[in-house]
């Protein structure tokens, strides 16, 4: 709300219109052989949403963006199943599925196209004509399974395994395979 203004709004491309919307659908169902949910969910964020123009009053807290962690000026599709058998009521398996495009700065100290939070907004790339996806653009693809079946009340074991593709800015890929004993938490979700 630091930089509203309804006139701005309407005009559409003011660098100072900082919003993000998500839109989702969630679906929970029970059969005679096992409980499920699935999830789909689409989220976009502008250019500049959490940024300020002094960098210790941005939308962050060490260092990582409070609201979503790909920071603004992405957009993402995001998938998720889980399921349990009534035969094994122990064993639950989670699937999840991240679809992502987001603008980036070609380099930390070159132009601020807006997606880094971290950014003193002021040196921004100009005032009208901010666009969706600006900069250089990066494709990001997560796919993760866990499989977990818990021996005793709270004791479980993880087998998990992560497949995640980066393009563009900071380009990456790899496949991790995780085995392990965990007691009374949740997992870590390492999709971004």
């Amino acid at each position: 709300m630091d930089e509203f203004k309804l006139s701005k709004v309407q005009k559409g491309s003011w660098w100072g219109n900082k919003f993000g919307w998500q839109l989702g659908l969630m679906r929970i169902f029970r059969t005679p052989k096992f409980n499920g949910l699935l999830q789909a969910e689409y989220n976009t964020v502008r250019p500049y949403t959490y940024s300020h123009s002094d960098i210790l009053n941005s939308y962050t807290h060490y260092n990582q963006p409070l609201a979503h962690p790909l920071g603004s000026n992405f957009r993402e599709w995001s998938f998720k199943g889980f399921f349990q058998p009534k035969a094994l009521p122990n064993l639950r398996i989670h699937a999840l599925a991240m679809l992502a495009k987001q603008g980036n700065d070609p380099w930390l100290m070159g132009p601020n196209f807006g997606s880094n939070p971290r950014r003193d907004n002021e040196v921004r790339v100009g005032d009208e004509g901010i666009q969706m996806l600006q900069g250089k653009i990066s494709d990001i693809r997560s796919f993760k399974v866990d499989v977990t079946y818990m021996i005793y009340h709270n004791v479980n074991i993880d087998l998990s395994w992560l497949y995640r593709n980066q393009t563009g800015w900071q380009a990456s890929s790899g496949n991790w395979i995780m085995l392990g004993l965990r007691w009374n938490f949740e997992p870590v979700q390492h999709l971004y």
